[in-house]
């Protein structure tokens, strides 16, 4: 049996990051990394990104849709690909969320 390793994922649809300020989160995405509001109020829910992927900013008091299961924040490094490099450091540095050039 292989192990599974990053190198098993062909690609990662969403990635959630349960925030206490959902739009200061938007607002900083949007700045540092480039990526667009895909869907979502932009208050209590993001989807950000596009259809090749997508990061989910969503407010951690927010139960997860569809089984209401609460939002846990638990430090997370993604990586995408974009035009530049950058590096963004969310939620008391739990998330931290660099660019790469295509």
């Amino acid at each position: 049996m292989k192990t599974f390793q990053a190198a098993s994922c062909c690609g990662i649809s969403e990635i959630g990051l349960p925030v206490d300020e959902v739009a200061a989160a938007v607002e900083q995405i949007q700045t540092t990394l480039g990526l667009s509001m895909w869907s979502g109020d932009g208050r209590q829910f993001a989807a950000m990104g596009d259809a090749e992927g997508l990061l989910i900013v969503v407010d951690r008091e927010r139960p997860w849709f569809p089984d209401r299961r609460a939002p846990i924040v638990s430090g997370t490094r993604v990586v995408i690909q974009a035009q530049g490099s950058e590096q963004l450091l969310l939620q008391a540095d739990q998330y931290d969320i660099q660019s790469r050039d295509e």
